[in-house]
């Protein structure tokens, strides 16, 4: 698997309008330190799996790990933010941290078709779904795949920390963010949810969060939500977001880590790259350890 992956750089292809017929030709581009490769469910589903390494050795613990939901669309940028970002952690100390996109096959950005059966959990339907949309209601078993499929590869070939993984999703798979915190607390270390779907089937996710609430006394999570939503997006979205936030904030005396973090100047579409930048300033601040272990390697001979 780790040779297979070395050797398939992720090429992206360059689309645009038809070229002048004296233009040069393009080659084709590709990503450094990353790679992709294919995943099938046991009940047939084809999921297409990217998988970017960081340019820096692993910290003591291991490389942290970012799961990206709609890998086709935002693992590009994110891989590329990621590898920039944990340039030389001794000296801007942060933590190089492997990217895991998880996509599926084709060359769209987004794929409603997979999408809303992936994301959206199982839940009573209070309206009639939105025209054109796959029936919702996989997203316990996409959670799943996951678990089963994804983590074991990753933490099975590559020095990744277990103890120090996110998941990361924007719209819909915001909401699967949401609903992935709200009944597996425990199963990241982080959870960033942005721009989160949270109208979706009349904010049934009100109920998962109020199910959520009522453990906190019992049992506090160890995972920690990240809430983001761009100040320019339309009126209703950030003030689902919002309202969330000012139900949550108040719950730090009960063992609740939360952030909320609305971005001015973002809408929609524009918002996932700063929030994601903010994911990796607040959750991969390396230790003192860290950061001697990587002036150590800075001052070692080169071989």
């Amino acid at each position: 698997m780790r040779a297979l992956l070395r050797c398939a750089l992720l090429t992206l292809c360059l689309y645009s309008t038809p070229a002048a017929a004296d233009a040069p030709a393009l080659a084709p581009v590709t990503l450094r330190n990353a790679g992709e490769l294919s995943l099938t469910t046991p009940d047939g589903k084809d999921y297409r799996l990217f998988i970017s390494i960081p340019t820096e050795a692993p910290p003591p613990e291991g490389w942290p790990v970012i799961y990206v939901l709609d890998g086709n669309a935002w693992f590009p940028q994110f891989s590329a933010q990621a590898i920039m970002m944990g340039r030389r952690p001794d000296h801007n100390g942060l933590l190089p941290a492997i990217i895991v996109g998880i996509g599926y096959p084709g060359d769209r950005d987004f794929y409603m078709d997979r999408r809303v059966p992936d994301f959206t959990p199982n839940a009573p339907e209070r309206e009639a779904p939105t025209e054109g949309w796959e029936a919702p209601g996989g997203a316990d078993r996409f959670l799943d795949f996951i678990e089963s499929r994804v983590k074991p590869l990753v933490l099975g070939n590559y020095k990744a920390n277990p103890r120090n993984q996110s998941i990361f999703g924007h719209s819909l798979g915001g909401l699967l963010v949401l609903h992935a915190y709200f009944t597996r607390p425990n199963a990241y270390a982080n959870y960033a949810a942005v721009s989160s779907s949270i109208w979706w089937n009349r904010e049934y996710i009100r109920e998962e969060e109020a199910r959520f609430v009522s453990t906190l006394a019992k049992a506090p999570p160890s995972g920690r939500l990240i809430l983001a939503v761009g100040a320019a997006e339309l009126p209703d979205m950030v003030q689902g977001s919002e309202d969330m936030a000012t139900r949550l904030s108040p719950l730090a005396a009960k063992g609740l880590k939360f952030d909320f973090l609305k971005i001015e100047g973002e809408d929609h579409i524009t918002v996932p790259l700063p929030a994601f930048t903010r994911l990796i300033r607040s959750t991969l601040q390396a230790s003192a350890i860290d950061r001697e272990h990587y002036r150590k390697l800075q001052e070692a001979p080169a071989q």
